[in-house]
């Protein structure tokens, strides 16, 4: 394409861009009126935080930072009182965080709410401020939430904050109650999961992994992973070398699974024997139903162990999960063969669930009546289908009241194979996805989600799902979904938008009501500074782009493997468009004192490495000089926080730069 033409499509697509950008919609904040008290002026607070002798440690945490966030918004420290003997005192200019002395004489019930897991409470009593919630870890989010309604606080990503310098900050009259839509939220990223405190921060609640004494609970879930039923629960190398029946192998890799697994080991994370199990084991669910009441058989095998090893162990977990091996496997046994044609796969599945849900929910009223304890299984792979008939009406209705959960059985749909740019309940895009959910509805009272925001094949391209997640969350609401997980990929760190999409979802995940592009671009404001009015235009030209693309060409689809980085889709003139926006954005930042420089670049330089990499990847030589192709690949190795994975886990950014310098012959 010529220079003209060049430019006459970027002239077009930023037209467009303008008109697209017009259409943002804000989101509301709460509106509260003044105390007549003040918690800052003059250059000095008259406050104190105030918490128990016997405070707990996500108390002391939540004072801490409370502390913290008011001494960078004012430059004034709030001291830390124990409550000692005092009582409440409507008059003092106390900030009382948890349980303490001062909440327990004020009159306020903490019981007459439901805080829906990890609800919060804020509250004014004339001078006074109580903050509270049930879970500690709920307290953590109360006093962040009061810095964020009264100081103006806001946390985006672990490397960025919002602090409102103020010089005088009058108190506001809380009367606020803060209940999460979803019990269980989790944005399941290399940034969360590895970082408790960027967790704990989002509100993110249900992955323990590397959790603190200090941010309190970590989870309703058990140890029991998502593979657990041939890995932990029937642990195939502790049975399957003396109860090969107990388990689906296929005809193929038997003699493999006898030599694998005829010892009892551990089973360690992507180690052999987990992908061994992971791609061809299931569970046989006709012998395990055979066995019932059978000592020593499958069936008491199982429950024995899910009860004795884990639910009595895990005296605070409430989730247990009996996950399957990650594969599309199904028992070919003449048992199971019946079983499936009877009730479907997914209706014989939820048999044996239902038979252990039966076994737990006994133990649990004669050892444990208070105690709330429901089995997991999924809606996934070989199971995803529900287990019903269409009637004429377009309603479905169960094969059979034996497929129907019992109470204490959550079924966590996981639309793997749905396109992800639309909502999973769009009939005409995501028919299989439509009438999965529709059909597990009538099947089951408890609900689960896991659902996708990555692409686990082509990693460094962009992962078009900003129009279906709202709007998946709201419905996920509307059925009554108690977890939500939305799986990106742990070894992948810093993918495209990666932390907008972390906080964006993380926000909706406790009010589905937000707006997500307000939400979105929000974030791009505030996290990337002075480059955020070019940021926010790339944002907006890749919306634009996938929606001008899908209306013109079909095929297109947006599954979790789909190859979204296929130069196909990426014509060499949309690739300079967003170069020539970076380069503005660049131009920018070259302006800036030396240390906000190279925050803002770092964190620009990360948002161009797809456009970079496709550029270099498919376009290389028929676009750039020798020494401007040198230029590129030297830029795109320069970046210092670049995606950790480009393709599957195996191509890495530094092994494309090795093999762009022998291919192109720039070393």
């Amino acid at each position: 394409m010529n220079k003209l033409k060049r430019l006459f499509a970027f002239i077009l697509a930023a037209i467009c861009l303008s008109s697209f950008a017009g259409c943002r919609k804000k989101t509301q904040s709460n509106v509260f009126e003044y105390a007549d008290a003040y918690l800052f002026k003059d250059g000095k607070s008259e406050y104190s935080v105030v918490i128990s002798e016997n405070a707990t440690e996500p108390e002391k945490f939540a004072a801490e930072e409370l502390v913290r966030i008011f001494y960078r918004t004012t430059g004034a420290e709030l001291p830390v009182i124990n409550d000692g003997d005092k009582a409440f005192n409507e008059q003092n200019k106390f900030i009382s965080v948890g349980d303490g002395n001062i909440f327990k004489t004020s009159g306020v019930d903490l019981n007459s709410t439901d805080f829906n897991y990890d609800g919060f409470m804020i509250k004014t009593i004339g001078n006074t401020v109580l903050l509270n919630a049930k879970e500690e870890r709920a307290k953590i989010y109360a006093a962040l939430e009061f810095c964020s309604q009264n100081l103006g606080y806001e946390y985006y990503a672990a490397d960025c904050e919002k602090f409102v310098q103020s010089d005088e900050i009058r108190l506001k009259k809380f009367d606020l109650v803060s209940v999460p839509d979803f019990q269980g939220r989790i944005s399941f990223s290399a940034e969360v999961v590895n970082d408790a405190r960027n967790r704990l921060f989002l509100r993110n609640n249900n992955q323990g992994t590397g959790w603190k004494e200090e941010y309190g609970t970590s989870s309703y879930w058990s140890s029991l992973s998502d593979q657990s039923m041939p890995m932990q629960i029937l642990d195939a190398t502790e049975y399957y070398a003396a109860h090969p029946e107990w388990y689906f192998v296929p005809q193929e890799k038997r003699s493999e699974a006898a030599d694998k697994l005829k010892e009892k080991t551990e089973i360690t994370y992507e180690g052999a024997i987990w992908r061994f199990i992971k791609e061809n084991m299931q569970i046989c669910y006709h012998t395990a139903m055979e066995s019932i009441g059978k000592s020593g058989g499958a069936f008491e095998t199982f429950v024995t162990n899910l009860i004795d090893r884990y639910i009595a162990v895990e005296t605070d977990k409430r989730f247990f999960m009996l996950g399957l091996a990650d594969n599309k496997n199904i028992c070919d046994c003449a048992g199971c063969v019946a079983d499936n044609e009877k009730y479907t796969t997914s209706g014989a599945t939820i048999r044996f669930i239902n038979a252990v849900a039966e076994r737990v929910e006994k133990w649990r009223t004669e050892n444990c009546p208070d105690r709330e304890i429901d089995l997991v299984v999924f809606a996934y792979l070989s199971t995803q289908d529900p287990p019903v008939n269409r009637l004429k009406d377009g309603s479905y209705q169960p094969v059979s009241a034996e497929v129907v959960a019992k109470n204490n059985v959550v079924i966590r749909i996981a639309p793997i194979e749905s396109d992800h740019y639309y909502e999973f309940e769009d009939k005409e895009h995501n028919a299989a996805s439509a009438r999965m959910i529709g059909g597990w509805k009538v099947c089951a009272s408890k609900f689960a989600i896991w659902d996708y925001s990555f692409n686990f094949t082509y990693r460094i391209a962009p992962f078009p799902s900003w129009n279906a997640v709202a709007p998946n969350y709201a419905a996920y609401k509307e059925m009554g979904v108690v977890d939500v997980l939305s799986q990106s990929d742990v070894p992948t760190a810093n993918r495209c938008f990666g932390k907008l999409d972390d906080y964006v979802r993380s926000k909706l995940l406790w009010d589905s009501s937000l707006n997500y592009e307000s939400l979105a671009y929000d974030f791009i404001d505030n996290y990337y500074g002075e480059a955020a009015p070019y940021i926010a235009e790339y944002y907006d030209y890749l919306q634009l782009h996938y929606k001008t693309f899908i209306e013109k060409q079909s095929g297109f689809s947006c599954l979790p493997y789909d190859n979204l980085q296929s130069s196909v889709y990426w014509p060499q003139e949309v690739l300079l468009n967003i170069k020539s926006i970076f380069q503005r954005a660049y131009e920018k930042i070259s302006e800036l004192p030396e240390d906000r420089r190279e925050v803002i670049k770092d964190r620009v330089d990360t948002e161009s490495q797809f456009y970079r990499y496709q550029l270099i990847e498919y376009y290389g030589r028929h676009l750039f000089t020798e020494s401007e192709l040198k230029n590129e690949i030297d830029e795109f190795a320069a970046i210092k926080n670049p995606i950790t994975f480009v393709y599957k886990t195996t191509v890495t950014p530094q092994s494309c730069v090795k093999l762009w310098r022998e291919k192109y012959g720039v070393i």
